[in-house]
This record gives C-alpha cells, sequence and structure tokens, in this order.
C-alpha cells in the first residue's frame, strides 16, 4: 500500500540496529552517528508511524526510556532531536572540524578502516555546519591522503590525486598500493628467514666438518703408531724391555 508516495503496511518490520546509549558503544551496537544515518535513510521510504514501531524495537536501556516517557503522538522527527540532545555529539563545530582535519591513520588500521573512520568524522561536522558536496569531496581526498601514515603510500598515489579523481577511486589505488607493498614484505620477510635457514645449515655442515677432521686426524695417528709397533717386530719390543729391566 502507498501513502504520499511512501510505503505504508503495518506489517513491515524494519530491522534498525540496535541502540542504547551508552559509552563506550557496546560491540552490538550503532554510534549515535551511525543510528541516526540509518534512521534517516528510513524515513525517506517508509511512513512516519512504521519507522517510529523500528524504533521501539532498536532502542534500548535509556534510550528507550527517553521514548517511553515522550508522548504517544511523537514524531519520529521529535524522537530523534530528543536522543540527539541526550546522547549526539555535544562537541562544538569548530572541535569537531579542528578533529578531522589533524586526523591520520592509526597504526594497525589498514586503508578501508581509516576511510571510514574519516568519513565519519566528516559526517559528525556536516551535522552542525553547511558544507556544499563539492567541498565535503574536497576536505575528504585532502584529509585521507595527508593522513596516511605510510609515505610510501602517498608518494605512490599523489599523482591520482592530482589528477582529481573522486574520493572512491583515490581510496581504491590506494588500496591497490597497501596490497602490493603487503606482498613485497612478505617476499623480503619470507627471504629473510631463508637466509636465517641456509645459515644455520651452513653452521651445522662447518661444524659437522671439523669434528670428521678431528677423527681423521685421530685415525692417522694412531694408524701410524701401530705401524711403528709393527716395524720394530718381536726382537725390537724383546731389546727395549731388557734395556727396561737394566734401568730398574
Amino acid at each position: 500500500m502507498e501513502k504520499d508516495g511512501m510505503r505504508d503496511a503495518t506489517e513491515i518490520n524494519l530491522n534498525i540496529s540496535s541502540f542504547s546509549g551508552e559509552v563506550p558503544v557496546p560491540r552490538s551496537e550503532s554510534s549515535f552517528e551511525d543510528f541516526k544515518l540509518e534512521v534517516d535513510s528510513l524515513k525517506v521510504i517508509y511512513a512516519d508511524h512504521v519507522v517510529k514501531q523500528g524504533l521501539r524495537r532498536a532502542l534500548k536501556g535509556q534510550a528507550k526510556k527517553k521514548m517511553l516517557h515522550m508522548r504517544a503522538d511523537t514524531t519520529v522527527d521529535e524522537i530523534m532531536t530528543e536522543l540527539e540532545d541526550n546522547f549526539g555529539n555535544v562537541a562544538s563545530t569548530d572541535t569537531l572540524l579542528s578533529r578531522f582535519l589533524s586526523a591520520e591513520q592509526e597504526i594497525g588500521e589498514s586503508v578501508t578502516q581509516w576511510g571510514l573512520r574519516l568519513k565519519e568524522m566528516l559526517l559528525q561536522v556536516i551535522r552542525k555546519s553547511k558544507i556544499d558536496e563539492e567541498e565535503r569531496r574536497s576536505m575528504l581526498r585532502k584529509r585521507f591522503l595527508r593522513g596516511l601514515k605510510s609515505e610510501e603510500l602517498r608518494n605512490a598515489t599523489r599523482v591520482h590525486f592530482e589528477n582529481n579523481v573522486t574520493y572512491e577511486e583515490l581510496r581504491n589505488k590506494v588500496r591497490e598500493e597497501e596490497f602490493k607493498v603487503k606482498l613485497l614484505k612478505d617476499k623480503d620477510n619470507r627471504n629473510k628467514v631463508g637466509k636465517v635457514n641456509q645459515l644455520a645449515v651452513e653452521t651445522d655442515a662447518c661444524q659437522s666438518t671439523e669434528l670428521i677432521q678431528q677423527l681423521m686426524k685421530k685415525i692417522e695417528s694412531f694408524d701410524r703408531k701401530l705401524e711403528d709397533l709393527k716395524k720394530e717386530g718381536p726382537t725390537g719390543r724383546q731389546i727395549s724391555n731388557d734395556r727396561a729391566a737394566n734401568n730398574m
């Protein structure tokens, strides 16, 4: 059934992410920024009372109590305004903008994760200030590239930035370079491990050679002594024994 160009059906069960307003945000829930973005997108498609039903199921804890204390005829916009007043970001526009402009990729954070975190920070700025679409894209492209932790990645993809590719294209190019760098590092690490193993094998071989040489020398020495005894014969040994007896 259609109502004012929007879907309107009491049997629709919207699967909205959970939100309780707890800090830090539980893993099974969304931040308020993500939650609001999700609700805003649903408002375009569904009638107000359908989205409101979805909110009743999605809200938990203190956030749900806030909604229950409101009038029965409260609109979705009024509910979201109340939630934002209580759980939204209270930082000023200048603070949010400063945080965005100074943001950098963190250690261990992938290019994709860095891009998503940066977009979320920009979204917070946009909600509190009027920035046109072109300026948003420009801000995102600049901060994304400048905030990269790896100078190697920045240098390798700067040419794409200067060619004014879109943020999405720039992000994909950086991801490609990130993958190439990872492959080279993995190959280098395998080579290092191979060299260490080869050195260990060579060391063991060298030690084994030294032991064999020592053993051969002992065998040669024993053979010479045995040969000398054979040359002396029984007479030589008897004379040696008589001399030893006379000296006693």
